[in-house]
């Protein structure tokens, strides 16, 4: 058993509210699962504004640390959700704009939701008014020249969601109700072929070849970027972290020549990267590296008394080995609990087997491994389902990424690498983390391009182009929110920032570690001063913020 620990050992007066909220929410989105129509829109914003309602109307003055710490995280996360609500109203007025059939999609599935069912020759008629309208905007998009790739690519991802909902509506009826089937069948073969005709028709508009689809991502601007940061309680600006990335960045290219010259490459870095990336593990070899490598991270935290890793979160996790076709998006290892671990498959084009195969050597990996899994993702999950589980509804990169590159930064100060190979590896991981900073701020301000980004890996840190081309398209189209490839460093940065001020009010590392991963999501700087014993007024306000002390 845990004993409880001295900031954390209190309960939340308000988890039952925020596990009664997170009910609410999953139920709401199981009742309305076009996320793209207004009707869903409107009453998931219903929900958010009844429920932020609720929590101002809180004493919090009569809360305890706890309950004050929920009642800021329930607020902040309810105006973030009122915000994406508000952008995903934006999203599907462009992509009906374009397309014409969201709404009427959207409404045959909440039909059926609503326990209204529909008669065979009504759906067959809004079966076969959705496919006119999809040829046409197919030859509309075939005889023009698209110039908004943004919109464009959006678009096609509304009508991928589309697709999936009008599946699970086709699949209540067809086969059971015989008077649908036999109206139906043909209609939807048409929209069927409609449909998949549109979406090659996008894919050309956008210049989606198949092999090496382009990187279209949608800028957030400054201001967009400037109201990220303050729901993650940081006053800085989006300059001030491109100075701490560039920074960052300049750093890792004065280890990384001092770790070259070790090898024999004078202070070309670059050929020193590349020589570790021969370093590659034979076909067949890769799980057995990973698990040595996991193996030794396990010891070495253990040895040196940083943490207690239960003997149950050494023994459940595992592995899978990622496809080729994940490897476009994510060339290199991630997971949790279950590692996922890139190698080249037999099946993959010779160049980018060996791109794979160099991107993911054992040097590399080395750091790759523990921040997946100890005590990294899956030790930081493995508490989050145990100590304030109601907290993982408040999802903040900066604490799930803080905690695994913190643990990058303070192995390095410790002396975890053991060669210039692994220095090598570890700072081509640091340098990459800070490029993050840099190329994603740049381009949602209007900086960079995507391709200038993916050259900006390829020159300035040595990554392959395949793999530079994952990751920046994973960056801008793969769901993550506009700060999230800085927080890894950001964050890191607070958390490292954090423990050595409390190491310094003496604290033991141990007891350090512990207490933040029992804290569960939140912004760093809430974290700090939960874990410092301070009072934790309403309104929350950064006036010295950790980032700056960092």
């Amino acid at each position: 058993m845990h004993e409880p620990l001295t900031a954390l050992g209190a309960e939340s007066e308000l988890r039952a509210w925020v596990e009664e909220y997170a009910a609410d929410r999953a139920a709401i989105g199981r009742r309305y699962p076009c996320r793209w129509s207004s009707r869903t829109m409107d009453r998931k914003q219903a929900l958010a504004e009844l429920w932020l309602e609720r929590v101002r109307s809180v004493d919090f003055e009569r809360l305890g640390a706890q309950g004050r710490v929920d009642a800021l995280l329930l607020e902040n996360h309810l105006e973030g959700s009122l915000a994406s609500i508000a952008a995903d109203r934006r999203l599907a007025a462009e992509a009906e704009s374009l397309l014409g059939i969201v709404e009427d999609a959207c409404a045959l599935e909440l039909a059926r939701k609503d326990r209204r069912w529909i008669g065979g020759r009504d759906a067959a008629e809004a079966l076969h008014r959705m496919a006119d309208r999809l040829q046409q905007v197919a030859h509309s998009l075939s005889s023009g020249t698209p110039s908004d790739l943004p919109m464009l690519a959006g678009a096609a991802d509304v009508l991928q969601d589309l697709r999936r909902s009008l599946d699970d509506w086709h699949a209540f009826y067809d086969g059971y109700d015989p008077e649908f089937t036999w109206w139906v069948a043909e209609p939807w073969k048409r929209l069927v072929g409609a449909w998949e005709g549109l979406t090659e028709t996008l894919k050309r508009a956008i210049g989606d070849s198949g092999d090496h689809p382009p990187i279209v991502g949608r800028r957030v601007g400054r201001e967009g970027l400037v109201e990220g940061l303050a729901r993650e309680w940081i006053s800085e600006t989006p300059e001030r972290l491109l100075e701490i990335g560039e920074a960052e960045m300049d750093w890792c290219e004065r280890r990384l020549r001092e770790a070259s010259r070790e090898l024999g490459c004078g202070d070309d870095w670059k050929a020193a990267i590349e020589k570790v990336k021969d370093s590659a593990v034979a076909p067949g070899l890769q799980p057995q590296m990973v698990a040595e490598l996991a193996e030794e991270a396990e010891r070495y935290l253990l040895e040196n008394d940083l943490m207690d890793v239960p003997d149950l979160a050494r023994e459940v996790w595992q592995m899978a080995m990622m496809s080729a076709e994940q490897q476009k998006v994510a060339p290199f290892f991630y997971g949790g609990e279950t590692i996922v671990v890139s190698y080249p498959t037999n099946a993959m084009d010779h160049g980018l087997k060996l791109m794979s195969l160099r991107g993911n050597n054992p040097h590399f990996s080395r750091a790759t491994v523990h921040h997946e899994l100890i005590p990294g993702h899956h030790l930081q999950g493995f508490h989050q389902e145990r100590f304030h589980p109601h907290r993982k509804v408040f999802r903040t990169p900066f604490w799930i990424e803080g905690w695994t590159l913190y643990w990058e930064l303070y192995l390095w100060d410790r002396g975890f690498p053991r060669g210039p190979e692994d220095r090598i590896g570890m700072l081509f991981w640091r340098m990459h983390r800070a490029a993050r900073v840099v190329f994603s701020l740049k381009f949602h301000m209007g900086a960079m391009e995507a391709a200038e980004c993916v050259d900006f890996l390829v020159e300035r840190v040595g990554h392959e182009r395949s793999n530079a081309e994952g990751e920046v398209r994973r960056s801008f189209r793969g769901g993550y929110e506009p700060l999230y490839q800085a927080a890894y460093l950001i964050g890191g940065k607070q958390v490292y920032a954090l423990q050595r001020e409390l190491l310094g009010a003496g604290w033991p590392a141990k007891r350090f570690h512990a207490e933040f991963l029992r804290t569960n999501q939140m912004p760093i700087e809430l974290a700090a001063a939960l874990l410092r014993g301070e009072p934790i007024p309403r309104p929350f306000r950064v006036e010295d913020p950790l980032l700056s002390r960092s």
